[in-house]
């Protein structure tokens, strides 16, 4: 898959965002908290999005665990933006191919991101 250049779908929002997110390497569990102010924690729902089928290919041939995929990969989530929740319907509205993968909560471990199933 061909790296995507993110900042033209991006500027549009830029004033409606709280953070973004590059999912490189260390994947979500090491970059989404970079953005997180203290006392607060992602929750992302794995299954909301598509995973594309080089990672499935990955994590089957390698019998690689789901948690060490995500740590590792992005998983198909090239850029996670975090914006207000009355911000959202407007930020889906302008970045194409856009969609909700979690929310950000107060923090009520020292896990800053929690992965849902």
């Amino acid at each position: 898959i061909p790296h995507r250049a993110y900042y033209p779908l991006l500027e549009p929002v830029l004033a409606l965002v709280k953070g973004m997110t590059h999912i490189t390497g260390g994947g979500m569990p090491a970059k989404i908290p970079v953005n997180l102010p203290s006392g607060l924690s992602a929750i992302i729902q794995l299954g909301s999005w598509d995973v594309p089928d080089i990672f499935t290919l990955i994590q089957r041939t390698g019998k690689v665990g789901l948690e060490e995929m995500l740590r590792v990969f992005n998983m198909g989530l090239g850029m996670v933006l975090v914006c207000n929740p009355s911000t959202v319907d407007r930020v889906l509205e302008l970045v194409p191919n856009s969609l909700v993968v979690g929310k950000v909560v107060e923090a009520r471990t020292e896990e800053r991101v929690i992965l849902n199933a």
